[in-house]
Formats: structure tokens, C-alpha cells, sequence
């Protein structure tokens, strides 16, 4: 009496689970980089809507006689600050390892009395225009 035929469908076996791990496998790492796609992409959208904010509100404290207001630099998704640089007429968003760079039009601009370039932290700040000098200021 020959056994043969339990070896063979032992190996048949084997070879599909095999594949179906591999198959497995293959998802895994295609849904991870689906999902890591799509963090990056919210990341940027994030900036870009924090660049166009700032933009907005530079812009419009520019153009408007005694405007004052108040604007906020919000935190990032994981609660780290964003880097937030001034320069004249331009503003530029860093957060790791992306960056937002957004214009905006303003005359004469001052943060605590010194003119661009400057740096803002998350926080909240006031915004004037007072004789057509736009000032910003922490809250």
C-alpha cells in the first residue's frame, strides 16, 4: 500500500497559503502607503490653509485704515507649533519638512517693534493699522 497521495496535496497546501500570505502581505503594504499618502496630503492642505489665513489677514489689516483685529497661528494636527517666518510681502509656513510660501501685500509691517523678517509661534496675536504701519502684537 502506496500513500502517495497525501504528500501531494500536503505540498498543494502548503503552496496556497503561502500565496495567500504573500497576497496578504502585499495589501498590508499597499493600504499602508495609501494611508500615509493621505496624512501628507491633509499635512499640506493644513499649510496651505494656514498660509492663505495669515495671507488674508495681512493683506486686509494692509489696505484698511485704522483696522484692528485679532488672528490666531494655530498648532499642528499632533500639537507641535508651526514655523511661521515673515518677510516683507512674503510669509513662509514650516512643518516638518513641508513648507507653505504665500504673499501678501501690506505697506510698513512691525512685530514688537521690529520690521520683517520676524518669526511667529502658535498663539494668538492683535493686528493694526495705524497710520499705515501694520503692527502685530502677542496677545
Amino acid at each position: 500500500m502506496a500513500v502517495t497521495g497525501k504528500a501531494q496535496s500536503s505540498m498543494e497546501y502548503m503552496v496556497l497559503i503561502s500565496a495567500l500570505i504573500i497576497v496578504f502581505i502585499g495589501l498590508q503594504v499597499y493600504m499602508f502607503t495609501k494611508m500615509n499618502e493621505t496624512g501628507v496630503t491633509e499635512g499640506r492642505a493644513r499649510l496651505r490653509e494656514v498660509c492663505d489665513s495669515l495671507s488674508s489677514q495681512f493683506t486686509l489689516a494692509g489696505y484698511s485704515k485704522n483696522f484692528s483685529g485679532s488672528f490666531r497661528v494655530p498648532l499642528s494636527r499632533d500639537a507641535t507649533q508651526l514655523d511661521v517666518a515673515v518677510y516683507d510681502e512674503t510669509i513662509v509656513v514650516d512643518y516638518n519638512g513641508q513648507s507653505c510660501v504665500s504673499t501678501y501685500r501690506a505697506g510698513a509691517m512691525m512685530f514688537n517693534g521690529t520690521a520683517p523678517p520676524f518669526t511667529l509661534t502658535s498663539g494668538s496675536y492683535w493686528i493694526s493699522n495705524s497710520g499705515g504701519v501694520v503692527t502685530i502684537a502677542p496677545q
